[in-house]
């Protein structure tokens, strides 16, 4: 037995343990509350950044607090390096290089960002506000429906207290826990499958030549061949 065999019978341990005490239902609500919440984020938050940006004064505080970041910024540019006619918009703000790309696939922002000057500031801080309560608005849908679902969660797995579904809501939490534990032990040996078929010798190959369980698992791994049907595809 190497250590990875090691690795793995902790990490099946802690989730058949977890799963037993949390039951079948809390184990798939804590699951499945970050895929929903996420999917429901994605979907309704343009409903939410439009009430915001429609209903209420946040949107014009935060137009105006980047449009005035955007002033001190540029009038200490000026100061500092001279004139700033034809620079890059983004370069005198020092926007990180992925902001930069995803603003610059707009053509309006493109043609702005190539002046530093003439209140391209106030243009660019609205797009900059619109942004950050779209991202508001995504936090907020996200929170909600994560802790919405963590309530029903908890009322389910109250009513699951009851004498006849006790015993069933432990078991299925016991399979639950097993399933998601061999799911991240199956995770954990497809990342590493490129070290131990690249290199002769490395912790991982020596781990996994001295097991018993690893390489059972590693020969057997259902997400490579997911992923061999993927790219074959």
């Amino acid at each position: 037995m190497s250590w990875m065999d090691v690795l793995i019978i902790v990490i099946l341990v802690i989730n058949i343990i977890k799963g037993w005490n949390n039951g079948l239902i809390l184990s798939f609500f804590h699951m499945t509350s970050f895929i929903l919440a996420g999917v429901a984020a994605k979907m309704y938050y343009p409903v939410v950044s439009k009430y915001i940006m429609e209903n209420s004064i946040i949107f014009l505080k935060v137009q105006e607090l980047i449009g005035e970041r955007f002033k001190t910024i540029i009038n200490r540019q000026a100061v500092a390096e001279g004139i700033l006619e034809n620079r890059n918009i983004f370069e005198v703000l020092k926007f990180p290089k992925v902001v930069e790309s995803f603003l610059m696939k707009s053509d309006s922002v493109k043609e702005a960002g190539i002046r530093a000057i003439d209140g391209v500031h106030s243009y660019l801080s609205d797009i900059i506000a619109r942004m950050f309560i779209d991202f508001i608005s995504i936090l907020i849908i996200f929170f909600v429906v994560k802790i919405l679902l963590f309530i029903i969660g908890h009322i389910l797995n109250g009513i699951s207290k009851l004498p006849v579904l006790k015993q069933f809501n432990h078991l299925g939490g016991f399979v639950f826990g097993l399933l998601k534990g061999l799911f991240i032990v199956f995770i954990f040996l497809a990342v590493i499958t490129p070290f131990t078929t690249m290199m002769d010798t490395n912790v991982f190959v020596e781990g996994l030549e001295s097991s018993v369980i690893a390489k059972i698992l590693y020969n057997n791994n259902p997400i490579i061949g997911i992923l061999k049907g993927t790219i074959k595809g």
